[in-house]
């Protein structure tokens, strides 16, 4: 399947238009289904009775950095992969569509977890939960463009009472006409 491109004039148009274009991009590629969703291959996916005999999904990244999905039975926090035990606390794992998984390397006998990588990221201020909170407020402090100048009601209220008052004159009958 050729890959397509994205062909950007050189032009002077603002990232509002340019992100517009981008969008409209994305869109038709979904309806021409060239983009899929994301979906966890078979051998890894949990049925309800998986679920009910304390199988999870393992992400499983080996040696040679290949990933692999798998489903294995949880025993006393523990999951034997590849006749290598690995821990797994409640701590350690995820949710995907409801479904639970864990994000194991083979190198270490610990899983990913996301709670040490959240204190790990604060402690070496390398986290975005400031960034996300600077971005509500700017976007919260933007002062928008108004859409005219003119008040519409303002106006129509005017030429009313000068028709108004057109007719009243005219109906009087002062002689003035």
């Amino acid at each position: 399947m050729a890959r397509e491109e994205i062909k950007m004039e050189k032009d002077d148009g603002s990232i509002k238009d340019k992100l517009d274009k981008l969008l409209d991009y994305n869109k038709t590629l979904i309806e021409q289904k060239k983009i899929k969703k994301f979906k966890i291959p078979w051998i890894g996916r949990l049925s309800r009775k998986n679920l009910k005999n304390n199988y999870i999904t393992v992400l499983y990244i080996q040696d040679n950095k290949e990933a692999q999905f798998m489903k294995v039975p949880i025993d006393e926090s523990t999951v034997m992969i590849k006749d290598k035990p690995h821990l797994v606390t409640p701590e350690d794992i995820m949710t995907y569509k409801g479904k639970p998984i864990v994000i194991i390397p083979s190198w270490n006998y610990k899983p990913f977890s996301p709670t040490e990588n959240m204190d790990e990221a604060l402690k070496d201020n390398t986290h975005t939960k400031g960034l996300e909170l600077l971005l509500n407020r700017m976007k919260k402090q933007i002062i928008l463009p108004t859409k005219g100048s003119f008040n519409w009601l303002l106006i129509v209220g005017v030429i009313a009472a000068v028709a108004a008052v057109g007719y009243l004159l005219s109906t009087m009958h002062l002689g003035l006409f």
